[in-house]
């Protein structure tokens, strides 16, 4: 082996913790940043930064002097190569340790809304008072302060959101070709959404919090799974998500088993609860002020609450409006949805005969809807058999497209 190379080598297989430490010691040097308060994924991204910043020419090895830059011979593009499969391996097996580390601590947390509400309050004081320095008095103030912390409905939002979060994770997890773990993961997703659904009326009030991305929240980044986790293709953000769960996960799982049964069973759920969600009124707040300032008075204990007819009138007012909403989607979006959900029957099912008039029916129900015109487009190629079953699969894996059968 020639001198150069072996300095190369050698310096290279030893070249981590040097580097690691010069680069903290000079972002100490700066105070920003602190070796023994680091936890695994900073050390590991900065171990990353330290090795991308060597290879791209922006360093050089620890120990060799400055010379004119050189090609790598093959022999040394070898070594350096197995070094860095070796880093990576040592990345991988640390993000899969954190991940699992995570899935049980939210196992623990899901278990009943308080215990989901003590962790996501857990989460919210690590990362935003404990890490800054504040003190405990002033986050048990901002704390007691929060009325939506006291609602029952915002602890049952708050384990919705994790039960999502858990199988966000378990998505991830699997591989595109284990069909029986995906099959079960598309049980427990379907799952779900029904027990959210049925329980809509009680955390309608903090929809806010189903909205919210599961892996950009708080508890992700507490438990460090914004960082470790590859988030799982074509994966919906957050529960509340329903049209890109089912568009994105439930359906195309079905389509590319030709489970024409279980398909139109999913586009079933998928209708009834958006209907559902969509005609939910929100629920009057007890504490809402009366028009003018006049509060009733509370016989029981002396106290104040609101007028009982102001109460009533507002509890008429939501639900006019939730009616008003559902109305609008049975005209605008209802059609659309069913439109889909028969093809899809025309397409996977075993009896095209009497989709296509199921299908030709609906258009004549609908003529004044806005798709009608492109309804009737695709109700011509259908029957004229100018497609093929590849047109209508939207696999998480385009690939999958490939060994598609008609």
């Amino acid at each position: 082996m020639d001198t150069r190379k072996a300095v190369i080598t050698s310096h290279f297989n030893n070249f981590i913790t040097p580097v690691f430490s010069i680069t903290v010691d000079t972002l100490r040097t700066r105070n920003t940043v602190k070796l023994e308060s680091m936890d695994y994924i900073s050390k590991t991204n900065l171990m990353s930064l330290a090795v991308a910043t060597l290879l791209s020419g922006g360093g050089h090895l620890v120990g060799i002097e400055s010379a004119p830059a050189q090609e790598l011979t093959e022999p040394e593009r070898k070594v350096i190569l197995a070094e860095i499969e070796k880093i990576e391996k040592t990345l991988d097996d640390g993000r899969s340790k954190n991940n699992i580390r995570a899935l049980g601590k939210l196992r623990e947390a899901v278990g009943s809304p308080n215990a989901a509400l003590n962790f996501y309050l857990e989460c919210v004081k690590s990362e935003s008072w404990d890490d800054k320095g504040k003190r405990e008095s002033e986050w048990k103030e901002w704390r007691d302060s929060q009325d939506d912390f006291k609602d029952s409905g915002y602890a049952k939002a708050r384990q919705f959101q994790i039960r999502y979060l858990i199988l966000t994770i378990q998505a991830a997890m699997l591989e595109e070709n284990e069909i029986d773990a995906r099959g079960k993961m598309i049980t427990e997703l379907a799952g779900f959404l029904s027990a959210m659904v049925n329980d809509y009326r009680d955390v309608v009030n903090h929809a806010s919090v189903l909205r919210e991305a599961v892996l950009s929240g708080v508890i992700a980044a507490d438990t460090k799974i914004d960082v470790t986790l590859d988030k799982p293709k074509t994966w919906a953000q957050s529960p509340l998500s329903v049209d890109g769960i089912y568009d994105n996960v439930i359906l195309p799982f079905y389509r590319e088993q030709r489970n024409a049964a279980s398909l139109r069973k999913a586009w079933e759920s998928r209708i009834s609860q958006l209907s559902a969600i969509v005609g939910t009124a929100e629920p009057v707040k007890i504490s809402t002020r009366v028009k003018g300032g006049v509060i009733g008075s509370d016989r029981r204990g002396g106290g104040s609450t609101p007028d009982r007819d102001q109460i009533r009138d507002e509890r008429k007012d939501k639900q006019e409006e939730a009616d008003a909403r559902l109305a609008e989607f049975k005209k605008t979006q209802l059609p659309n949805l069913e439109w889909e959900m028969e093809r899809d029957t025309f397409v996977f099912g075993s009896n095209r005969g009497a989709s296509a008039r199921t299908l030709g029916s609906h258009i004549r129900s609908h003529l004044d809807h806005p798709s009608a015109s492109a309804w009737i487009e695709e109700l011509k190629k259908l029957a004229s058999g100018d497609f093929t079953i590849e047109d209508y699969l939207t696999p998480a894996d385009p690939d999958l497209k490939k060994s598609s059968k008609k």
